[in-house]
């Protein structure tokens, strides 16, 4: 019984291949880390355009939302022009909200 069985291995070649698979992941780590260091700048400037396409996207649900709840329940043209508008053309002086 010198050479085992087939698909056995010795603790020895074992050890072996854990200390090699340890040994390339730890390289994988640090390409990795080299990666995330290189392209940092460029993953949160993704990270803030993502956001803010986000947050536009909630822009036009949000706009039907008052729409329906406060112009098609009370048929008020007034309000739709100030939701439209934004209230941007109003009278800085009127204190209206």
């Amino acid at each position: 019984m010198a050479t085992g069985t087939p698909g056995k291995l010795s603790a020895s070649k074992l050890i072996a291949a854990v200390k090699a698979a340890s040994a390339q992941a730890a390289l994988e780590s640090e390409e990795l880390a080299l990666v995330r260091a290189t392209f940092k700048r460029a993953f949160i400037g993704v990270l803030v355009f993502s956001a803010a396409i986000n947050i536009l996207m909630l822009a036009v649900p949000l706009y039907m939302l008052q729409l329906f709840d406060r112009v098609l329940a009370t048929r008020n043209i007034d309000t739709l022009i100030v939701l439209t508008a934004d209230g941007r053309h109003r009278n800085p002086g009127d204190g209206g909200a």
